[in-house]
């Protein structure tokens, strides 16, 4: 056989075996094609060119607790806290008209029981051969626990730094010299 690949070993390569997948309706051709997308760990979106949310896979769902209907029917804006809506706007403006080709935020997305998780969004611009832009896709990851170690690190750091300041006080008061 020398180096040729019997049809088993091409049939049973990674790649082929994501070709021969189902592919579902309505994708556009270059996520028909791959198995990242609908089997994917982690969260994607295709949004058309006007915003609209067109396409998710399943780890979107999970991790925003929406079912597939009720998140064909969101706007992504809408999942945004409103402290970091602006923000987010102003960035989509710019992929818009090709000022940015992609950009990466941290922010705050509305969970389905209605509480706030945080997320990092890359988003980037796919365009036609012209320029126009035809879709935006997005990889969101799940960064609570990450953000939630910082806000503790940062709140644990502010009590040491403050605990000399406490200490000299206290020895103060105890050696009568205040």
């Amino acid at each position: 056989m020398g180096d040729w690949l019997t049809h088993h070993q091409v049939a049973s390569h990674p790649i082929e075996r994501a070709r021969q997948l189902p592919r579902p309706p309505g994708l556009p051709p270059y996520a028909q094609r791959s198995a990242i997308f609908t089997q994917a760990p982690f969260a994607l979106a295709i949004d058309d060119a006007g915003g609209t949310l067109r396409y998710h896979n399943a780890a979107l769902q999970a991790l925003l607790g929406y079912t597939n209907e009720e998140l064909r029917e969101l706007q992504p804006p809408t999942l945004s806290h409103p402290d970091d809506l602006a923000q987010s706007l102003a960035r989509i403006g710019e992929i818009r008209p090709a000022q940015r080709h992609s950009y990466v935020h941290e922010k705050r997305w509305r969970h389905r029981d209605g509480t706030w998780i945080w997320v990092r969004v890359t988003l980037t611009a796919l365009r036609d051969g012209q320029g126009a832009l035809q879709h935006t896709i997005a990889m969101v990851e799940d960064i609570t626990a990450r953000h939630q170690a910082e806000v503790a690190l940062r709140h644990s750091e502010g009590r040491a730094r403050a605990l000399p300041a406490a200490q000299a006080l206290a020895i103060m008061q105890t050696d009568g010299t205040a």
